[in-house]
């Protein structure tokens, strides 16, 4: 119900796996934005924790000035992670949607 740096989506993979890219497809619910709009851009963190508790920043993208609907960053280096945390800083639709974030 909201796009503010309040939002995020946390996930618990159960076990430890390793995490060698993460990709984000956002959903343009109740957008109104159609075709290639100049000025769009999606910033957000992307954090990985062992125990749930204590978090490191994977994906770093608070001074993005792009457009990235479907974003897909490798990692350099890949790492063993448990939980996985999305944090919102802004999107340009009016409510934060997400339909993957794999």
């Amino acid at each position: 119900e909201k796009n503010d740096n309040q939002q995020w989506i946390e996930i618990d993979l159960v076990n430890f796996g390793i995490v060698h890219a993460i990709q984000i497809n956002y959903h343009d619910y109740k957008s109104n934005i159609f075709g290639k709009v100049q000025g769009l851009y999606h910033r957000y963190l992307i954090e990985s924790s062992i125990n749930g508790k204590n978090w490191s920043i994977l994906i770093d993208r608070k001074n993005n000035y792009k457009d990235v609907p479907n974003d897909y960053i490798e990692l350099d280096t890949p790492q063993v992670v448990r939980y996985i945390r999305y944090r919102n800083l802004y999107v340009p639709t009016p409510k934060l949607s997400i339909s993957d974030l794999r």
